[in-house]
């Protein structure tokens, strides 16, 4: 059996609070009301079915973003994602089931029931996630907001692994920063991204701190072009003039005047 088909024994379910998402009766969806009561009733649903919880935790996040892209402003704004609770559960050793079963069980539609992905740390990284800390652009939940419903205290788990998951979220700056890179130059280079805008926006700080010296260069040279553009349409460009000014910085004073225009 592949593993895309192989039974689970860990799984995290994500969905929000609107009662037409939950395939539950009248009485369960009482329980939406917090994301205690949610998650424990999914706990319940699972024993009433036979299958034991061995670890369940829960937390409601509220104050996740998400980013639009505004076609007006030509920029992507932030826009507050609907409340919606994470659920991450470990079944017993002899109980693991298709997907399809969970989801049956948990009341949910499939699509929100997410695998664990390959490796020996997936089950953690699920953990890790419930809080964000692997994710410093992403809203940083207090981890004494987590609920443990079953197995070890979310609280020791937190202790146990806090150094193995700052390092882990080292890692994912550096490589999350790589990959933004080319979409930084790109910005720079549209006149859409500034130095202003790298210093005070989370989601380009990292890629800004690892890559000061490469994104300063495009800076320098995007408003160079600027200027020599601004200098063309206006017929103040000369080729000659050019050649013979060579490689010459555009000065001070009309790089400051750019700088502040940006």
């Amino acid at each position: 059996m592949s593993d895309f088909q192989a039974n689970l024994r860990t799984f995290m379910l994500t969905q929000d609070f609107d009662p037409e998402h939950w395939n539950w009766d009248p009485n369960e969806l009482n329980a939406l009301s917090s994301c205690k009561d949610t998650a424990k009733a999914i706990v319940a649903r699972f024993a009433a079915a036979g299958v034991p919880i061995e670890e369940a935790y829960a937390i409601e996040h509220n104050k996740d973003e998400k980013e639009i892209w505004d076609e007006y402003h030509n920029v992507y704004i932030s826009e507050v994602s609907g409340r919606h609770i994470h659920f991450v559960a470990k079944l017993g050793k002899d109980n693991a089931l298709p997907l399809e079963r969970i989801a049956l069980i948990a009341g949910v539609n499939p699509a929100f029931i997410e695998r664990p992905r390959p490796g020996r740390y997936a089950y953690d990284n699920m953990l890790s996630y419930l809080i964000h800390i692997k994710y410093p652009s992403k809203y940083q939940y207090d981890p004494q907001a987590v609920i443990t419903l079953a197995g070890k205290s979310y609280m020791n788990y937190y202790r146990d692994r806090h150094k193995a998951w700052m390092q882990g979220r080292a890692k994912r700056v550096a490589a999350d920063s790589e990959l933004k890179l080319d979409e930084v130059m790109q910005m720079i280079m549209d006149g859409k991204l500034s130095r202003k805008d790298l210093l005070t926006d989370p989601q380009y700080k990292y890629v800004y701190i690892l890559n000061k010296r490469k994104i300063d260069t495009w800076i320098k040279n995007a408003l160079s072009f600027r200027f020599d553009q601004q200098r063309a349409e206006k017929g103040m460009f000369d080729d000659e003039d050019e050649m013979t000014r060579g490689t010459q910085e555009v000065s001070a004073i009309m790089l400051e005047h750019l700088k502040n225009s940006m």
